[in-house]
């Protein structure tokens, strides 16, 4: 007689919801399909979210809140009697990909007794989305949840079982600037854990959420303060004894500094962190510090060890996904580009499209370094996503591939977007027909192209032209005022982070000037701050710019690119101006080789090495000879 079979294992899905009706359908679509209770709990909705709820067959529970999280979570918990709880928010989705995995999950019999789920976080600032594992799935044996703000249930849970980390995705949107906007969730955290932090000031938990809460909302000072507050907790503690939130504080707090523009302590605390635990996590933000400071050869080792090191469960970090494979490709690229190792560039950035062929920026990186235009064909058979595909036309656009328009023709039957309009103006502004170019921004409705006009009108200094065109602007005002302050002398420096991206971008060397002369040396950081909030909005070193030192070392590598000796040796030396770095002895040597000065070149390599005998590159350059 053939045993029966245990039934399958009951899964509840328990949430709290307020004025939820644009996002909740779609979170109880994703799950419908294994949950076999949905409970609900309302907080005082106004919108259809009760009677969305209901239609998903959802038991809909009123409660009025009273600035306490466990009191509603576990409110939910008192409804449930399936096997398993599961909790997510109304901004939440499960992958459709992970419902089997799930599913395995709560049938296995030696299953843990919780897991940890993989959160994609959204941020919609045109970075990665972040990573990060949450205990979201546990069995239901009567666990509670803690503390009114970040709920605990964890180490309650960890007290009778084990609990893993599982590979099931759970999307979550709710960084997006739209619905932190909507919600305004971040101040409200941050206003309740205030208080409980009233009721509790040595709770060193409480203090971390506050940080990483006031880190979220960009009040990066005040994070900081935070941290600082658990080291001094922590300090005379060995650190291999610490909790995993402590060592994500000096994660976090070495974040924060370099947010602030304040890169050395930034690199200090990751220097530090990285002596008592080596984690990935940990060698990316050193890595990119040390790149912040133009450390380039303390950057790719760092880069290097993140690359090598494995992932440590004691700690759960929030990172950005790919951190440990393309994303740090990319940064090495990018270093060794700058430093003019374009061969070794693109080694990396060719690895980075490997791990990730839908990542736009190492498409548009390989093909600026392409040296045969005519493989780009080859690589273009392997590009399937839009996004790829569009940061292909855009590299084809910068190197003047002659096939950019027919690329373009192709994408836009597919729908016309803001990005192939922008990547055929640089096309045609660069390459092409200037009659057809002036064309198309006189006909674009969009603003953006108006807003181009008004830079090229100052580049070619027509200001009466340029102060009648940038009158119509709107959306793009604040950028035109702000290049108008720094011409005209005036304390223009917190806007100028607006106007150096654009400045790199477009080529427009009368206004790069005018910013980079607008700085004394004793206003460089403030420079390198607000360059770097553009940076941020997605163009390359725009921190640099600040530093008249970095700007030169950029133009000595452009210069050296086009094998421009006269060029490439003026702007070499007024780089040198501002110190010897091992970005110049580089360049110095690439001067030398392009001037054919065997002899200088040789002498110039052996003093390199004596002033920077741990640089890889300068090692690396000396064994190719």
């Amino acid at each position: 007689m053939n045993p029966t079979p245990d039934p399958e294992k009951r899964l509840a899905l328990c949430m709290i919801v307020k004025n939820e009706a644009e996002l909740l359908g779609p979170c109880l679509e994703s799950i419908r399909e294994l949950a076999d209770e949905m409970i609900v709990i309302d907080t005082g909705s106004q919108d259809a979210t009760v009677a969305l709820a209901e239609q998903y067959g959802a038991r809909v529970f009123p409660h009025q809140w009273q600035n306490d999280f466990s009191l509603a979570r576990n409110l939910s918990l008192e409804q449930a009697s399936s096997d398993w709880i599961l909790f997510l928010d109304a901004d939440e989705r499960i992958d459709p990909a992970s419902l089997p995995l799930l599913k395995e999950i709560l049938n296995d019999p030696d299953a843990a007794e919780g897991y940890r789920l993989q959160f994609i976080n959204y941020i919609g600032d045109g970075s990665a989305p972040i990573q990060s594992p949450l205990l979201r799935l546990f069995q239901n044996r009567g666990y509670r949840f803690t503390g009114k703000i970040h709920e605990q249930i964890e180490t309650t849970i960890a007290a009778h079982g084990p609990i893993r980390d599982a590979p099931v995705i759970v999307h979550h949107f709710g960084y997006l600037p739209k619905i932190q906007a909507e919600k305004n969730k971040g101040n409200r955290n941050i206003t309740l854990l205030q208080t409980e932090l009233q009721a509790a000031p040595h709770d060193s938990y409480l203090r971390f959420q506050l940080g990483r809460s006031l880190g979220i909302a960009g009040r990066h000072a005040e994070a900081v303060r935070e941290f600082e507050q658990i080291w001094d907790h922590y300090e005379k503690t060995d650190p291999k004894a610490w909790p995993a939130y402590a060592v994500h504080a000096i994660y976090l707090m070495s974040k924060s500094y370099r947010l602030l523009g304040r890169f050395e302590p930034a690199a200090q605390w990751s220097q530090w962190a990285l002596r008592h635990w080596s984690t990935a996590e940990l060698f990316f933000q050193h890595g990119v510090n040390q790149q912040s400071l133009h450390r380039y050869a303390e950057a790719i080792g760092a880069f290097t060890g993140c690359l090598r090191a494995k992932k440590d469960e004691r700690f759960v970090f929030q990172t950005q996904v790919g951190m440990e494979s393309f994303l740090t490709m990319l940064q090495l690229g990018k270093i060794y580009e700058f430093c003019g190792d374009a061969e070794t560039a693109r080694a990396w950035y060719a690895e980075a499209f490997q791990h990730s062929p839908d990542h736009p920026d190492s498409v548009y990186r390989l093909v600026r370094l392409t040296p045969d235009p005519e493989s780009l064909g080859s690589f273009l058979r392997s590009i399937t996503s839009p996004n790829a595909l569009e940061a292909f036309c855009f590299g084809c656009a910068e190197i003047g591939y002659p096939a950019t328009p027919a690329l373009l023709d192709r994408l836009e039957k597919k729908g016309v977007t803001r990005s192939t309009r922008n990547a055929r103006l640089r096309y045609l502004g660069r390459h092409g027909d200037r009659n057809e170019w002036t064309r198309l921004l006189q006909n674009d409705p969009d603003e953006y192209a108006r807003f181009i006009e008004c830079l090229v009108l100052l580049n070619e200094q027509d200001m009466p032209a340029f102060r009648k065109k940038a009158q119509g602007l709107q959306k793009y005002r604040a950028q035109a005022e702000a290049v108008q302050a720094v011409l005209d002398n005036r304390p223009g420096r917190p806007q100028a982070g607006l106007v150096l991206p654009l400045c790199i971008d477009f080529s427009l060397q009368y206004v790069f000037d005018s910013i980079l002369l607008s700085f004394s040396p004793e206003h460089q950081d403030e420079a390198l701050l607000e360059a770097q909030k553009a940076w941020k909005q997605g163009y390359d070193f725009a921190r640099s710019p600040g530093n008249c030192g970095v700007a030169c070392d950029l133009r000595t590598a452009r210069a050296l690119d086009r094998q421009d000796p006269l060029q490439a040796r003026f702007w070499l030396e007024k780089a040198e101006e501002h110190g010897h770095t091992i970005t110049r002895c580089l360049h110095r040597l690439r001067w030398e080789r392009l001037a054919g000065d065997a002899e200088k070149y040789k002498i110039v390599l052996e003093n390199a090495l004596k002033e920077f005998p741990e640089s890889l590159l300068l090692q690396k350059t000396a064994g190719a000879q």
